[in-house]
């Protein structure tokens, strides 16, 4: 049997956005999710161990976009936390997710075609699956 290889949209295509299209997309990325779900498991546990509490965990998970730099920010943490340790913390964040910056300039032909809203929104839900 052979499989259907869907084809990649070239930049001459029309881009179209649709909530029946991100409702696939999101249908599609279950098995990533709950992936994602023991990454958050893991995250936790360890977040924990290191002494955060609830509120420190839910912010640094709303403030930082990409698992990986969560999991090297813990290892730099210390209790308590020392007034010149939260510099590394930021810049490896900040290092660790400039791949985001790449991911979306790649994208910007496709995403150029949609209106503003659209567009954002689309980065917003944005991954490459490797920050987590």
């Amino acid at each position: 049997m052979v499989e259907k290889k869907e084809e990649e949209p070239s930049l001459n295509e029309q881009v179209t956005w649709s909530w029946s299209g991100m409702v696939r997309g999101m249908r599609s990325i279950i098995p990533l999710a709950l992936s994602g779900l023991t990454d958050g498991i893991v995250w936790g546990v360890l977040a924990h161990q290191a002494g955060l509490n609830l509120g420190e965990v839910l912010l640094m998970s709303g403030l930082v976009c990409a698992g990986s730099a969560q999991f090297l920010a813990i290892k730099l943490w210390s209790v308590p936390l020392a007034a010149g340790a939260i510099i590394p913390i930021i810049a490896t964040t900040l290092i660790v997710n400039l791949r985001y910056l790449l991911l979306g300039a790649a994208l910007r032909p496709w995403f150029a075609k949609l209106p503003p809203a659209r567009a954002y929104l689309s980065l917003f839900f944005m991954s490459d699956r490797t920050g987590h």
